[in-house]
């Protein structure tokens, strides 16, 4: 009986050390996984803030050698700008990335587009990136 007593006595220790690592991993494990969705979430949330920023169509008036043009710009989370007409078409879209300024897309609404591209970009510089 003396013997099964420091038997256990000895290995109580080792049992009660074991459950608390155990223990321990399981709420790190649980811990790294919640922190990985709360940062998650907090991405998406920056995200939807960035866009309900540019939620709003921006007046705009450029002028070209040859002409003045009223319009909006649709600003996009994305560095993508639209350029649209008062009625809603699509006049032309550009991109900011690394490199520079590039035009996507050029609508058919206008018979020259590209003539606002240069006026635009200085626009776009000056009033988000300085």
């Amino acid at each position: 009986m003396l013997q099964s007593l420091l038997a256990c006595s000895a290995a109580a220790p080792v049992i009660i050390f074991s459950f608390l690592l155990i223990k321990l991993n399981l709420h790190s494990d649980f811990q790294i996984a919640s922190d990985y969705y709360s940062n998650k979430k907090t991405d998406v949330d920056i995200e939807r803030l960035f866009e309900s920023h540019f939620e709003k169509l921006i007046s705009v008036e450029l002028n070209s050698n040859r002409e003045m043009l009223s319009a909006y710009v649709d600003a996009k989370a994305n560095g993508t700008y639209s350029l649209l007409t008062m009625e809603g078409e699509k006049i032309l879209s550009v991109k900011k990335n690394s490199v520079g300024w590039s035009v996507v897309q050029i609508g058919s609404t206008l018979e020259d587009p590209l003539q606002f591209v240069t006026p635009l970009i200085l626009m776009l510089e000056q009033k988000f990136y300085n």
